[in-house]
Protein backbone atom coordinates (compact mmCIF):
# COMPACT_ATOMS: atom_id res chain seq x y z
CA UNK A 1 0.00 0.00 0.00
CA UNK A 2 1.26 3.50 -0.83
CA UNK A 3 2.74 5.48 2.08
CA UNK A 4 2.05 9.17 2.73
CA UNK A 5 4.64 11.52 4.22
CA UNK A 6 3.14 14.40 6.18
CA UNK A 7 4.60 17.84 6.70
CA UNK A 8 4.82 16.99 10.39
CA UNK A 9 7.31 14.26 9.50
CA UNK A 10 5.12 11.19 10.16
CA UNK A 11 4.57 8.43 7.59
CA UNK A 12 1.17 6.70 7.64
CA UNK A 13 -0.90 4.34 5.55
CA UNK A 14 -3.63 6.58 4.09
CA UNK A 15 -6.35 3.92 3.89
CA UNK A 16 -7.17 2.01 7.06
CA UNK A 17 -9.58 -0.84 7.83
CA UNK A 18 -11.20 -0.76 11.27
CA UNK A 19 -12.79 -3.44 13.40
CA UNK A 20 -16.38 -2.71 12.36
CA UNK A 21 -15.59 -3.53 8.73
CA UNK A 22 -15.65 0.01 7.31
CA UNK A 23 -12.78 1.69 5.54
CA UNK A 24 -11.66 5.19 6.53
CA UNK A 25 -8.87 7.40 5.27
CA UNK A 26 -6.42 8.78 7.81
CA UNK A 27 -6.13 12.23 6.29
CA UNK A 28 -3.10 13.03 8.41
CA UNK A 29 -1.55 13.43 11.84
CA UNK A 30 -0.52 16.73 13.43
CA UNK A 31 1.88 16.63 16.35
CA UNK A 32 2.92 19.10 19.02
CA UNK A 33 5.95 21.30 18.45
CA UNK A 34 7.88 20.14 21.53
CA UNK A 35 8.04 17.49 24.24
CA UNK A 36 5.38 18.15 26.87
CA UNK A 37 3.32 20.32 24.50
CA UNK A 38 0.16 18.29 25.25
CA UNK A 39 -1.05 19.21 21.75
CA UNK A 40 -4.61 18.11 21.02
CA UNK A 41 -5.96 18.47 24.55
CA UNK A 42 -9.09 20.12 23.09
CA UNK A 43 -10.23 20.52 19.50
CA UNK A 44 -13.21 22.55 18.27
CA UNK A 45 -14.55 23.39 14.81
CA UNK A 46 -14.00 27.03 13.84
CA UNK A 47 -16.17 27.35 10.74
CA UNK A 48 -14.78 29.15 7.70
CA UNK A 49 -12.67 32.02 9.06
CA UNK A 50 -10.77 32.89 5.85
CA UNK A 51 -13.67 32.92 3.37
CA UNK A 52 -12.41 30.06 1.18
CA UNK A 53 -15.57 27.91 1.70
CA UNK A 54 -13.48 25.27 3.56
CA UNK A 55 -14.04 24.96 7.34
CA UNK A 56 -11.17 25.50 9.78
CA UNK A 57 -10.47 24.29 13.34
CA UNK A 58 -8.76 25.24 16.63
CA UNK A 59 -6.49 23.02 18.75
CA UNK A 60 -5.42 23.57 22.38
CA UNK A 61 -1.94 22.58 23.58
CA UNK A 62 -2.04 22.88 27.36
CA UNK A 63 1.67 22.17 27.84
CA UNK A 64 2.72 24.88 25.36
CA UNK A 65 -0.15 27.07 26.61
CA UNK A 66 -1.28 27.92 23.10
CA UNK A 67 -4.34 27.63 20.89
CA UNK A 68 -3.58 27.03 17.21
CA UNK A 69 -5.78 27.84 14.22
CA UNK A 70 -5.55 25.46 11.26
CA UNK A 71 -7.13 26.40 7.94
CA UNK A 72 -8.86 23.71 5.94
CA UNK A 73 -7.34 23.08 2.55
CA UNK A 74 -8.66 21.48 -0.62
CA UNK A 75 -6.84 18.31 -1.47
CA UNK A 76 -5.36 17.47 1.91
CA UNK A 77 -4.47 18.43 5.46
CA UNK A 78 -2.19 21.38 6.16
CA UNK A 79 -0.23 20.36 9.27
CA UNK A 80 1.23 23.83 9.89
CA UNK A 81 -0.86 26.27 11.95
CA UNK A 82 -1.94 29.58 10.42
CA UNK A 83 -2.37 31.49 13.69
CA UNK A 84 -1.34 30.98 17.32
CA UNK A 85 -3.05 32.39 20.41
CA UNK A 86 -0.33 32.64 23.05
CA UNK A 87 -0.68 31.99 26.79
CA UNK A 88 -3.91 29.98 26.68
CA UNK A 89 -4.85 27.09 28.97
CA UNK A 90 -8.54 26.48 28.13
CA UNK A 91 -10.66 26.46 24.97
CA UNK A 92 -14.48 26.36 24.69
CA UNK A 93 -16.78 26.49 21.66
CA UNK A 94 -19.65 28.95 22.33
CA UNK A 95 -21.67 28.91 19.12
CA UNK A 96 -22.55 32.16 17.35
CA UNK A 97 -22.83 34.70 20.18
CA UNK A 98 -23.14 37.80 18.00
CA UNK A 99 -25.32 36.26 15.27
CA UNK A 100 -22.89 37.15 12.48
CA UNK A 101 -22.67 33.64 11.06
CA UNK A 102 -19.28 32.86 12.63
CA UNK A 103 -18.59 30.66 15.63
CA UNK A 104 -17.19 32.24 18.79
CA UNK A 105 -14.92 30.89 21.52
CA UNK A 106 -13.95 31.20 25.14
CA UNK A 107 -10.28 30.95 26.14
CA UNK A 108 -8.56 31.19 29.49
CA UNK A 109 -5.42 33.31 29.64
CA UNK A 110 -2.43 31.91 31.52
CA UNK A 111 -2.53 33.14 35.11
CA UNK A 112 -6.10 34.49 34.82
CA UNK A 113 -8.00 32.18 37.19
CA UNK A 114 -10.90 34.63 37.57
CA UNK A 115 -11.52 35.48 33.89
CA UNK A 116 -12.50 33.87 30.61
CA UNK A 117 -11.74 35.80 27.41
CA UNK A 118 -14.19 35.87 24.50
CA UNK A 119 -13.06 35.78 20.87
CA UNK A 120 -15.42 36.45 17.96
CA UNK A 121 -14.98 34.00 15.08
CA UNK A 122 -15.70 34.33 11.42
CA UNK A 123 -13.65 36.64 9.19
CA UNK A 124 -12.84 38.86 12.19
CA UNK A 125 -11.05 36.13 14.18
CA UNK A 126 -7.72 37.40 15.50
CA UNK A 127 -5.60 37.12 18.63
CA UNK A 128 -7.08 40.22 20.30
CA UNK A 129 -9.88 39.32 22.67
CA UNK A 130 -13.29 40.89 22.04
CA UNK A 131 -14.51 40.76 25.62
CA UNK A 132 -14.28 38.87 28.89
CA UNK A 133 -16.36 37.64 31.79
CA UNK A 134 -15.05 37.41 35.33
CA UNK A 135 -15.79 35.73 38.62
CA UNK A 136 -15.34 36.83 42.20
CA UNK A 137 -11.96 37.66 43.71
CA UNK A 138 -12.93 36.92 47.32
CA UNK A 139 -15.40 34.91 49.38
CA UNK A 140 -16.11 31.21 49.15
CA UNK A 141 -16.58 31.43 45.36
CA UNK A 142 -13.38 33.40 44.80
CA UNK A 143 -10.18 31.93 43.39
CA UNK A 144 -9.44 29.14 40.92
CA UNK A 145 -12.22 27.25 39.21
CA UNK A 146 -14.21 29.98 37.49
CA UNK A 147 -14.98 28.89 33.94
CA UNK A 148 -14.60 25.20 34.69
CA UNK A 149 -18.13 24.73 33.34
CA UNK A 150 -18.48 27.15 30.43
CA UNK A 151 -21.15 27.15 27.70
CA UNK A 152 -23.54 29.51 25.94
CA UNK A 153 -26.93 29.70 24.26
CA UNK A 154 -30.04 31.85 23.95
CA UNK A 155 -31.62 31.14 27.34
CA UNK A 156 -33.58 34.39 27.54
CA UNK A 157 -34.77 37.48 25.66
CA UNK A 158 -32.82 39.69 28.07
CA UNK A 159 -29.91 39.73 25.61
CA UNK A 160 -28.91 38.25 22.26
CA UNK A 161 -27.30 35.24 23.96
CA UNK A 162 -26.18 34.22 27.42
CA UNK A 163 -22.94 32.69 28.73
CA UNK A 164 -23.07 30.36 31.74
CA UNK A 165 -20.06 29.69 33.95
CA UNK A 166 -19.98 27.56 37.10
CA UNK A 167 -17.63 27.24 40.07
CA UNK A 168 -17.60 24.99 43.14
CA UNK A 169 -16.86 26.68 46.46
CA UNK A 170 -13.60 25.60 48.05
CA UNK A 171 -14.19 23.85 51.35
CA UNK A 172 -17.98 24.11 50.99
CA UNK A 173 -20.65 21.83 49.57
CA UNK A 174 -22.15 24.39 47.20
CA UNK A 175 -21.72 25.68 43.66
CA UNK A 176 -22.50 28.99 41.99
CA UNK A 177 -23.48 29.51 38.37
CA UNK A 178 -23.05 32.93 36.74
CA UNK A 179 -25.15 34.17 33.83
CA UNK A 180 -23.63 36.83 31.54
CA UNK A 181 -25.43 38.76 28.81
CA UNK A 182 -24.25 39.33 25.29
CA UNK A 183 -25.89 42.30 23.57
CA UNK A 184 -24.97 43.87 20.21
CA UNK A 185 -21.36 42.67 19.99
CA UNK A 186 -20.73 43.52 23.64
CA UNK A 187 -20.06 41.00 26.39
CA UNK A 188 -21.21 42.20 29.80
CA UNK A 189 -18.35 41.22 32.11
CA UNK A 190 -20.61 41.27 35.18
CA UNK A 191 -23.35 38.64 35.62
CA UNK A 192 -27.00 39.64 35.44
CA UNK A 193 -28.03 36.59 37.44
CA UNK A 194 -26.49 33.95 39.70
CA UNK A 195 -27.71 30.55 40.85
CA UNK A 196 -26.46 28.95 44.06
CA UNK A 197 -26.94 25.22 44.56
CA UNK A 198 -26.07 23.61 47.87
CA UNK A 199 -25.35 19.96 48.42
CA UNK A 200 -28.70 18.63 49.59
CA UNK A 201 -29.60 15.07 50.47
CA UNK A 202 -26.19 14.03 49.23
CA UNK A 203 -26.50 15.71 45.80
CA UNK A 204 -23.68 18.03 44.75
CA UNK A 205 -23.90 20.48 41.83
CA UNK A 206 -22.05 20.54 38.53
CA UNK A 207 -21.31 20.08 35.69
CA UNK A 208 -23.53 22.45 33.69
CA UNK A 209 -24.17 22.60 29.96
CA UNK A 210 -26.34 24.75 27.70
CA UNK A 211 -27.69 21.79 25.75
CA UNK A 212 -29.65 23.64 23.06
CA UNK A 213 -33.41 23.74 22.51
CA UNK A 214 -34.72 20.38 23.75
CA UNK A 215 -38.44 21.24 23.70
CA UNK A 216 -38.88 23.32 20.53
CA UNK A 217 -39.79 26.67 22.11
CA UNK A 218 -36.99 28.61 20.42
CA UNK A 219 -34.85 28.97 23.55
CA UNK A 220 -31.77 27.03 24.56
CA UNK A 221 -32.04 25.06 27.80
CA UNK A 222 -29.59 24.54 30.65
CA UNK A 223 -28.82 21.21 32.33
CA UNK A 224 -27.00 20.90 35.66
CA UNK A 225 -25.78 17.56 36.98
CA UNK A 226 -26.34 16.68 40.66
CA UNK A 227 -24.29 13.54 41.23
CA UNK A 228 -24.20 12.01 44.69
CA UNK A 229 -22.47 9.29 46.72
CA UNK A 230 -25.02 7.54 48.94
CA UNK A 231 -28.25 8.51 47.14
CA UNK A 232 -29.29 8.67 43.49
CA UNK A 233 -27.90 11.46 41.38
CA UNK A 234 -30.13 13.58 39.15
CA UNK A 235 -30.07 16.23 36.44
CA UNK A 236 -31.98 19.49 36.80
CA UNK A 237 -33.08 21.17 33.56
CA UNK A 238 -33.85 24.87 33.43
CA UNK A 239 -35.89 25.64 30.32
CA UNK A 240 -35.06 28.83 28.48
CA UNK A 241 -37.83 31.45 28.39
CA UNK A 242 -38.45 35.15 27.75
CA UNK A 243 -37.72 35.74 31.41
CA UNK A 244 -35.34 32.95 32.35
CA UNK A 245 -35.53 31.92 36.00
CA UNK A 246 -33.44 29.68 38.23
CA UNK A 247 -36.18 27.21 39.19
CA UNK A 248 -35.70 23.78 37.59
CA UNK A 249 -38.49 22.82 35.19
CA UNK A 250 -37.58 19.17 34.61
CA UNK A 251 -35.85 16.63 36.85
CA UNK A 252 -34.12 13.62 35.28
CA UNK A 253 -33.67 10.65 37.60
CA UNK A 254 -31.50 7.62 36.83
CA UNK A 255 -33.36 4.75 35.12
CA UNK A 256 -34.13 1.78 37.32
CA UNK A 257 -31.80 -0.60 35.48
CA UNK A 258 -28.64 1.26 36.59
CA UNK A 259 -26.70 -0.28 39.48
CA UNK A 260 -26.71 1.68 42.79
CA UNK A 261 -23.19 2.94 42.13
CA UNK A 262 -24.05 4.19 38.65
CA UNK A 263 -27.34 5.66 39.87
CA UNK A 264 -25.41 7.73 42.43
CA UNK A 265 -23.00 8.93 39.72
CA UNK A 266 -25.87 9.88 37.39
CA UNK A 267 -25.30 13.49 36.30
CA UNK A 268 -21.52 13.44 36.72
CA UNK A 269 -21.09 14.36 33.04
CA UNK A 270 -23.16 16.36 30.54
CA UNK A 271 -22.60 16.83 26.81
CA UNK A 272 -24.62 18.74 24.22
CA UNK A 273 -24.53 16.64 21.01
CA UNK A 274 -26.81 18.59 18.65
CA UNK A 275 -29.69 17.05 16.66
CA UNK A 276 -29.03 13.39 15.83
CA UNK A 277 -32.45 12.44 14.41
CA UNK A 278 -33.38 15.52 12.31
CA UNK A 279 -36.37 16.59 14.42
CA UNK A 280 -34.93 20.11 14.93
CA UNK A 281 -34.60 19.47 18.65
CA UNK A 282 -31.38 19.23 20.64
CA UNK A 283 -30.17 15.91 22.05
CA UNK A 284 -27.70 15.39 24.88
CA UNK A 285 -25.74 12.78 26.82
CA UNK A 286 -25.82 12.29 30.59
CA UNK A 287 -22.94 10.39 32.14
CA UNK A 288 -23.27 8.09 35.13
CA UNK A 289 -19.53 7.99 35.76
CA UNK A 290 -18.35 6.56 32.40
CA UNK A 291 -21.70 4.99 31.46
CA UNK A 292 -23.40 7.25 28.86
CA UNK A 293 -27.17 7.66 28.46
CA UNK A 294 -28.54 9.42 25.37
CA UNK A 295 -31.63 11.67 25.64
CA UNK A 296 -33.53 12.91 22.60
CA UNK A 297 -35.26 16.28 22.62
CA UNK A 298 -39.03 16.24 22.33
CA UNK A 299 -42.24 18.15 22.94
CA UNK A 300 -43.29 16.86 25.36
CA UNK A 301 -39.78 16.01 26.52
CA UNK A 302 -39.25 12.35 27.46
CA UNK A 303 -37.50 12.10 30.84
CA UNK A 304 -36.38 8.53 30.10
CA UNK A 305 -33.19 8.02 28.08
CA UNK A 306 -33.51 6.69 24.57
CA UNK A 307 -30.88 4.10 25.46
CA UNK A 308 -27.55 3.43 27.15
CA UNK A 309 -24.65 3.36 24.69
CA UNK A 310 -22.97 -0.01 24.36
CA UNK A 311 -19.51 1.21 25.46
CA UNK A 312 -18.24 3.19 28.43
CA UNK A 313 -16.62 6.45 27.34
CA UNK A 314 -15.50 9.91 28.40
CA UNK A 315 -16.13 12.47 25.64
CA UNK A 316 -19.13 13.00 23.35
CA UNK A 317 -19.69 15.49 20.51
CA UNK A 318 -21.77 15.94 17.40
CA UNK A 319 -19.46 14.54 14.73
CA UNK A 320 -21.41 15.85 11.75
CA UNK A 321 -22.70 13.50 9.06
CA UNK A 322 -19.74 11.11 9.00
CA UNK A 323 -21.44 8.36 6.96
CA UNK A 324 -23.14 10.69 4.46
CA UNK A 325 -26.74 9.60 5.13
CA UNK A 326 -28.28 12.99 5.94
CA UNK A 327 -28.10 12.61 9.75
CA UNK A 328 -25.54 13.95 12.19
CA UNK A 329 -23.61 11.25 14.02
CA UNK A 330 -22.40 10.87 17.61
CA UNK A 331 -18.60 10.88 17.94
CA UNK A 332 -17.23 9.38 21.16
CA UNK A 333 -13.79 9.25 22.78
CA UNK A 334 -12.68 6.71 25.39
CA UNK A 335 -9.30 7.37 26.97
CA UNK A 336 -7.88 4.33 28.75
CA UNK A 337 -4.29 5.53 29.31
CA UNK A 338 -2.01 3.69 29.92
CA UNK A 339 -4.18 0.96 28.35
CA UNK A 340 -5.39 1.24 24.76
CA UNK A 341 -7.82 4.05 23.89
CA UNK A 342 -10.79 4.09 21.51
CA UNK A 343 -12.95 6.33 19.36
CA UNK A 344 -16.49 5.29 18.40
CA UNK A 345 -19.06 6.56 15.92
CA UNK A 346 -22.79 5.96 16.42
CA UNK A 347 -24.75 6.79 13.28
CA UNK A 348 -27.63 9.18 13.86
CA UNK A 349 -31.06 8.64 12.33
CA UNK A 350 -34.72 7.97 13.01
CA UNK A 351 -33.87 4.44 14.12
CA UNK A 352 -30.57 5.29 15.87
CA UNK A 353 -29.55 2.56 18.29
CA UNK A 354 -27.08 1.95 21.10
CA UNK A 355 -24.66 -0.24 19.12
CA UNK A 356 -21.52 1.49 17.82
CA UNK A 357 -21.18 1.60 14.04
CA UNK A 358 -17.46 2.40 13.80
CA UNK A 359 -14.70 1.61 16.26
CA UNK A 360 -11.14 2.94 16.04
CA UNK A 361 -8.68 1.34 18.45
CA UNK A 362 -5.34 2.74 19.47
CA UNK A 363 -3.86 -0.71 18.79
CA UNK A 364 -4.98 -0.48 15.14
CA UNK A 365 -3.08 2.76 14.48
CA UNK A 366 0.28 2.87 12.71
CA UNK A 367 2.10 3.66 15.97
CA UNK A 368 1.44 3.97 19.72
CA UNK A 369 -0.92 6.86 20.52
CA UNK A 370 -0.88 7.42 24.29
CA UNK A 371 -4.16 8.81 25.58
CA UNK A 372 -5.96 8.17 22.27
CA UNK A 373 -9.60 9.25 22.64
CA UNK A 374 -8.93 12.03 25.15
CA UNK A 375 -10.62 14.50 22.84
CA UNK A 376 -12.86 14.18 19.76
CA UNK A 377 -14.26 16.75 17.35
CA UNK A 378 -16.36 16.88 14.21
CA UNK A 379 -14.55 19.24 11.80
CA UNK A 380 -16.71 19.38 8.69
CA UNK A 381 -15.24 18.92 5.21
CA UNK A 382 -11.77 20.38 5.87
CA UNK A 383 -10.17 18.99 2.69
CA UNK A 384 -12.99 19.75 0.26
CA UNK A 385 -13.60 16.16 -0.90
CA UNK A 386 -17.30 16.10 0.02
CA UNK A 387 -17.10 14.07 3.25
CA UNK A 388 -17.41 15.31 6.83
CA UNK A 389 -14.12 14.79 8.63
CA UNK A 390 -13.34 14.31 12.32
CA UNK A 391 -10.39 14.37 14.72
CA UNK A 392 -9.25 12.31 17.71
CA UNK A 393 -6.56 13.53 20.10
CA UNK A 394 -3.91 11.38 21.78
CA UNK A 395 -2.21 13.05 24.73
CA UNK A 396 -2.02 12.32 28.43
CA UNK A 397 -1.43 14.40 31.56
CA UNK A 398 0.84 11.67 32.96
CA UNK A 399 2.91 11.16 29.82
CA UNK A 400 4.99 14.20 28.82
CA UNK A 401 4.83 13.74 25.08
CA UNK A 402 4.17 16.20 22.29
CA UNK A 403 0.57 15.17 21.77
CA UNK A 404 -0.91 14.09 18.44
CA UNK A 405 -4.10 14.91 16.57
CA UNK A 406 -5.37 12.17 14.28
CA UNK A 407 -7.57 13.51 11.45
CA UNK A 408 -9.88 11.09 9.61
CA UNK A 409 -11.85 11.52 6.41
CA UNK A 410 -15.56 10.82 6.72
CA UNK A 411 -17.28 8.26 4.50
CA UNK A 412 -18.83 8.85 1.09
CA UNK A 413 -21.76 6.83 -0.35
CA UNK A 414 -19.53 5.21 -2.97
CA UNK A 415 -15.84 5.70 -2.21
CA UNK A 416 -13.13 3.87 -4.13
CA UNK A 417 -10.09 3.28 -1.95
CA UNK A 418 -6.74 1.65 -2.54
CA UNK A 419 -6.39 -2.10 -2.98
CA UNK A 420 -9.83 -2.22 -4.63
CA UNK A 421 -11.83 -1.88 -1.43
CA UNK A 422 -15.06 0.13 -1.61
CA UNK A 423 -18.19 0.94 0.33
CA UNK A 424 -20.86 -0.97 -1.58
CA UNK A 425 -24.62 -0.31 -1.80
CA UNK A 426 -26.49 -2.27 0.85
CA UNK A 427 -27.49 -5.69 -0.43
CA UNK A 428 -29.93 -6.83 2.26
CA UNK A 429 -33.17 -5.77 3.96
CA UNK A 430 -33.92 -6.14 7.67
CA UNK A 431 -37.62 -5.99 8.58
CA UNK A 432 -39.39 -5.35 11.88
CA UNK A 433 -39.99 -8.39 14.06
CA UNK A 434 -43.53 -9.69 14.62
CA UNK A 435 -45.34 -9.79 16.90
CA UNK A 436 -43.90 -6.75 18.64
CA UNK A 437 -44.21 -6.50 21.61
CA UNK A 438 -44.09 -10.24 22.16
CA UNK A 439 -44.33 -12.66 25.06
CA UNK A 440 -43.22 -16.15 24.04
CA UNK A 441 -41.56 -15.98 20.62
CA UNK A 442 -41.07 -13.48 17.81
CA UNK A 443 -40.02 -13.76 14.17
CA UNK A 444 -37.33 -11.57 12.57
CA UNK A 445 -37.65 -11.49 8.75
CA UNK A 446 -34.87 -10.35 6.41
CA UNK A 447 -33.82 -10.78 2.81
CA UNK A 448 -30.51 -11.08 0.97
CA UNK A 449 -29.83 -9.98 -2.61
CA UNK A 450 -26.85 -12.34 -2.91
CA UNK A 451 -25.20 -15.26 -1.16
CA UNK A 452 -23.59 -13.76 1.96
CA UNK A 453 -22.06 -14.44 5.35
CA UNK A 454 -24.77 -13.47 7.86
CA UNK A 455 -24.75 -12.78 11.60
CA UNK A 456 -27.99 -11.93 13.44
CA UNK A 457 -27.48 -11.04 17.11
CA UNK A 458 -29.59 -9.69 19.97
CA UNK A 459 -28.41 -7.06 22.46
CA UNK A 460 -29.86 -5.85 25.75
CA UNK A 461 -30.35 -2.14 26.47
CA UNK A 462 -26.81 -1.93 27.88
CA UNK A 463 -25.37 -3.08 24.57
CA UNK A 464 -24.36 -6.58 25.68
CA UNK A 465 -24.89 -9.47 23.26
CA UNK A 466 -27.42 -11.87 24.82
CA UNK A 467 -27.90 -14.28 21.93
CA UNK A 468 -26.70 -14.99 18.39
CA UNK A 469 -29.60 -16.28 16.29
CA UNK A 470 -27.81 -16.78 12.96
CA UNK A 471 -24.14 -17.10 12.07
CA UNK A 472 -23.81 -18.79 8.71
CA UNK A 473 -23.46 -18.33 4.99
CA UNK A 474 -26.93 -18.04 3.43
CA UNK A 475 -28.26 -17.91 -0.10
CA UNK A 476 -30.06 -14.99 -1.73
CA UNK A 477 -33.75 -14.69 -0.93
CA UNK A 478 -36.10 -14.29 2.03
CA UNK A 479 -35.16 -15.61 5.46
CA UNK A 480 -36.67 -15.72 8.95
CA UNK A 481 -35.17 -16.21 12.39
CA UNK A 482 -37.13 -16.96 15.57
CA UNK A 483 -36.24 -15.78 19.07
CA UNK A 484 -37.79 -17.16 22.25
CA UNK A 485 -36.61 -14.47 24.68
CA UNK A 486 -33.77 -16.65 26.03
CA UNK A 487 -30.08 -15.89 26.26
CA UNK A 488 -27.38 -17.98 24.60
CA UNK A 489 -27.38 -20.61 27.40
CA UNK A 490 -31.15 -20.93 27.67
CA UNK A 491 -31.89 -18.55 30.55
CA UNK A 492 -35.15 -16.60 30.42
CA UNK A 493 -34.55 -12.87 29.98
CA UNK A 494 -36.57 -10.17 31.72
CA UNK A 495 -39.06 -7.81 30.10
CA UNK A 496 -37.65 -4.78 28.34
CA UNK A 497 -36.32 -3.31 25.11
CA UNK A 498 -33.90 -5.45 23.10
CA UNK A 499 -31.98 -4.62 19.94
CA UNK A 500 -31.35 -6.98 17.06
CA UNK A 501 -28.61 -6.38 14.50
CA UNK A 502 -28.13 -8.04 11.13
CA UNK A 503 -24.56 -7.98 9.77
CA UNK A 504 -24.06 -8.95 6.15
CA UNK A 505 -20.44 -8.74 5.11
CA UNK A 506 -19.18 -5.29 6.10
CA UNK A 507 -22.66 -3.78 6.47
CA UNK A 508 -25.18 -3.85 9.29
CA UNK A 509 -28.60 -2.59 10.37
CA UNK A 510 -30.33 -2.62 13.75
CA UNK A 511 -33.92 -2.47 14.99
CA UNK A 512 -35.62 -2.56 18.38
CA UNK A 513 -38.15 -5.03 19.85
CA UNK A 514 -39.99 -5.26 23.15
CA UNK A 515 -40.22 -8.42 25.28
CA UNK A 516 -43.16 -8.46 27.72
CA UNK A 517 -43.36 -11.28 30.26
Amino acid sequence: MKRLLLAAGIAIAPTFAFSQGSYLDIMGIIRGDSLGAQFGKKVVPAGDVNDDTIPDFLVLATGSQKVYLFHGKKGGLDTLPDLAFEHKTQLNWLGDLNNDGGWDFGMRETGQALQMSIYFGGLCLDTIRDGFVKGESSGIFGGDGFGGYFSAGKLSNIGDNQIVSGITAKGFDSSRFYFFNFIQDTVDSLPFKTLDLEKREGNGAGPSEAVGDINGDGFADLAIGRQATTVNGKVEIFLGASNFDTIPDVILNPPSYLTPGLAAAFGSKLFAVGDLNNDNLADFVVGASRTPLLYFGGNPFDTLPRFVLDRIADHFVNGGDINYDGFNDLLVGRDEFPITGFAYVYYGGLSMDSVRDLEIRELDLPFLARGFGQTVAGLGDIDGNGSNDFAVGSTSNTDPDRGYLWVFNGLLPSTDVEDGKALLPRDFTLNQNYPNPFNATTVIPYSLSRKSLVRLEVFNILGNVVNVLVEAEQSAGNHKAQWDGMDSIGRMLSSGIYIYRLKVGNQSETKKMVLMR
